[in-house]
């Protein structure tokens, strides 16, 4: 393979049982792809960190950012610019939530609209 993103994508989609004995089945490509090609938080996913602090600690906020922009970042490159947008829409709604609003049941519209720009 030897391309970060790749490797990662190949290992969450492609587990081997032998690998799920552990509970870090895809760190080590995970960690390679953040090294390599997560590029720098946007504000957008910068924002959605403190909201991630409030409901889910602390330990959960940079990995929340993350995946953040990873998803920004992978539906964007998977489905284009305006799936991109969908996407940010989206976690900046998630991101003005309550924490006891985290079902998303406030973000339908945004959902909805990932949904149909994503495909």
């Amino acid at each position: 393979m030897g391309n970060s993103f790749e490797d990662y994508q190949y290992c969450v989609s492609e587990p081997r049982c032998d690998e799920l004995e552990g509970d870090d089945v895809c760190a080590v490509a995970l960690d390679g792809y953040k090294v390599a090609c997560l590029p720098e938080l946007s504000e957008l996913c910068l924002a959605y960190e403190p909201h991630s602090v409030d409901c889910d600690g602390p330990e959960e906020a940079v990995a929340a950012a993350e995946q953040c922009q990873m998803d920004i970042d992978f539906y964007g490159e998977l489905y284009g610019e305006v799936c991109r947008e969908a996407a940010g829409e989206m976690y900046s709604c998630f991101a003005s939530l309550e924490c006891d609003e985290s079902d998303g049941v406030e973000c339908e519209a945004e959902v909805g609209i990932f949904l149909v720009s994503c495909k």
